[in-house]
C-alpha cells in the first residue's frame, strides 16, 4: 500500500555491495519519514536502494512511498528486527526555502 509522508532526514549516499549490480555495488541511504497525520503519526527510517536512492531528496520533502516490511528472528539469542525497505519512492513536493523546512505544519 502507498502512503504519503514527509521527510524529516536524509542519509548521505552510500555503496553497499550486490551482486545483482553489474559493477557489484549499488547506492542505498537512509531516509526517515513520518506519515502525514501531526506530530504523532508513525515515523519509519526506510532504506532506499539505487536507481531511486540516487534521488535528490531533502528534509521537508512531501513524498509517496510504498514501503516493504520484512521481520527475521535471531535463533540463538531470540531477539527479533524489522527491516523497512522503500520499495518505491516519488517526491510530489517540495519546500522552496530553507525557512520553509523548519516551520513545516501538516493541516491533519
Amino acid at each position: 500500500m502507498t502512503n504519503i509522508f514527509i521527510i524529516l532526514s536524509v542519509s548521505p549516499l552510500t555503496q553497499v555491495a550486490s551482486q545483482k549490480s553489474a559493477s557489484g555495488t549499488m547506492g542505498m541511504r537512509t531516509i526517515v519519514m513520518r506519515e502525514l497525520g501531526g506530530q504523532w503519526a508513525p515515523s519509519y527510517a526506510a532504506k532506499v536502494f539505487s536507481p531511486q536512492a540516487e534521488g535528490q531528496f531533502r528534509t521537508g520533502d512531501i513524498v509517496a512511498a510504498s514501503l516493504r516490511f520484512r521481520v527475521s528472528a535471531n535463533q540463538v539469542t531470540g531477539q527479533i528486527y524489522q527491516d523497512v525497505v522503500a520499495e518505491e519512492i516519488v517526491k510530489l513536493s517540495s519546500p522552496n526555502k530553507a525557512s520553509e523546512i523548519e516551520n513545516i505544519e501538516i493541516p491533519f
